[in-house]
């Protein structure tokens, strides 16, 4: 029975790390699984159900209302029937039965404008939403690219240290037939002892980027996890034509918290025709029907003859004439007003705000593309320096130091040239995205 258990165990076990089987994610992956899970977006999902809610319920203002009432009263000792108007002092029931409906006809328009205020605040929740998803994806895109770039950066570490092995291996050879000192050799396993540890710290730079992109993704730190590793491609020639007015006046119709604040601008302008309707008479029609019943009169007329004999109904108008409310309507134009100011500020601000970041945004890929270039140039230099000093030092006409200055330039500049890389591709993108372009890898 005992080894029968431990089979099951070893079972299910296997079949638990089969499910959990590493899955590797592409970027659109992390990009839709960040959208539909970050508390933020839902957070904004939220703004605009509550705006849709403030909406709909501004239209059913144009609607008539219904409501019913219904009393049940017992009386003892002496009362007043108020069907006959004759004094008791027996126990008597009442009941009434009413229904009226009010509808309002004209309110200068505030019912209608705040229809269409609460209706601009719907789109602005939209374009805020579309904001919060946007910037998610930026992020990600940068996480995402920073895992790509220290997976680089370790295997150009590894390569570093494989080449460092390589001429370890010749000098061991070379000092064992004498034609090198033991102190070539000593030097080459120092200089491999370094370049271990910068593998391991690359590993762990590798490890952290991970982290990071899973916390954004809001997995947990334990959870296996894999990007798919693109090529990544430099293109430089695609901001030759662009500047910054260009994009500027790309992005001030593009831009989803440039629309959010030119709704809520709009929408403030119907606040304050919505808050000077209320300054005017505003018209209703009503009416209603209610009927009664009366235990004092049951012998005569029975329950239903009562409430059919009872029944009486009307229809009116309702004129009501603002003269003096505590200063509320006036008060409430002004806060309109203040409001709309107020709003044209924060566009006015998101405007600047575009501006200087597409400034800066243009300036910083501008530098990228430049500090790219002289990269590429100096990873060239550095391979030819390099491969002259180990032709040099392979036949004793360098020594150990030339040899591992020219062999850290080289790898070194590689590096930089890496980073370099996806400096420029990370600040290119933003560019896209001020531009309205897909923003992907």
């Amino acid at each position: 029975m005992k080894r029968v258990a431990i089979v099951f165990v070893l079972v299910i076990s296997s079949l638990w790390a089969f499910g959990q089987e590493q899955r590797v994610w592409t970027l659109q992956e992390c990009v839709d699984y960040a959208l539909e899970n970050n508390l933020d977006i839902r957070q904004s999902f939220l703004d605009v159900e509550n705006a849709d809610v403030n909406l709909r319920q501004a239209k059913y203002g144009l609607f008539p209302n219904l409501n019913a009432r219904s009393s049940y009263q017992n009386n003892w000792g002496r009362s007043i029937d108020p069907f006959s108007n004759l004094p008791f002092t027996e126990e008597i029931t009442f009941m009434n039965l009413s229904a009226s409906t009010n509808v309002t006809i004209f309110n200068a328009g505030a019912l209608r404008s705040q229809i269409k205020q609460n209706d601009h605040l719907f789109s602005a929740s939209q374009y805020d939403l579309e904001n919060s998803k946007t910037f998610i994806t930026l992020s990600m895109i940068n996480f995402y690219m920073n895992v790509i770039f220290n997976q680089e950066l370790l295997e150009n570490s590894k390569a570093q240290l494989n080449s460092t092995n390589r001429q370890l291996e010749r000098t061991i050879k070379q000092v064992e037939a004498g034609a090198l000192p033991i102190s070539n050799q000593l030097e080459l396993q120092a200089q491999q002892a370094t370049n271990e540890l910068n593998v391991i710290n690359q590993e762990n730079a590798l490890n952290f980027s991970y982290l990071q992109l899973k916390q954004v993704l809001q997995l947990p730190a334990s959870a296996p996890f894999e990007i798919v590793i693109p090529e990544v491609e430099v293109d430089q020639e695609s901001i030759a034509d662009l500047s910054v007015e260009n994009v500027y006046g790309i992005a001030l119709g593009n831009m989803p918290n440039i629309k959010a604040a030119e709704y809520r601008t709009t929408a403030a302008d119907y606040g304050i025709q919505s808050a000077k309707g209320n300054l005017y008479p505003s018209v209703s029609l009503v009416s209603g029907i209610s009927t009664n019943y009366s235990s004092i009169i049951k012998d005569i007329l029975p329950f239903e003859d009562q409430l059919n004999e009872n029944m009486s109904w009307f229809v009116g108008a309702t004129l009501n004439i603002p003269i003096f409310n505590s200063y509320n309507s006036s008060l409430n134009l002004q806060r309109a007003y203040i409001s709309k100011n107020r709003n044209e500020i924060i566009l006015e601000q998101a405007k600047n705000q575009l501006r200087q970041d597409i400034e800066s945004a243009y300036n910083d890929v501008v530098a990228a593309a430049k500090t790219f270039l002289s990269s590429q140039k100096q990873v060239t230099a550095r391979e030819e320096s390099f491969r002259v000093t180990e032709q040099r030092y392979n036949i004793g006409a360098a020594d150990f130091v030339q040899y591992q200055v020219a062999e850290n330039d080289l790898f070194g500049a590689r590096s930089d040239l890496l980073r370099a890389k996806y400096d420029f591709i990370f600040k290119k993108k933003i560019l896209d995205f001020y531009q309205g372009k897909t923003i992907e890898l």
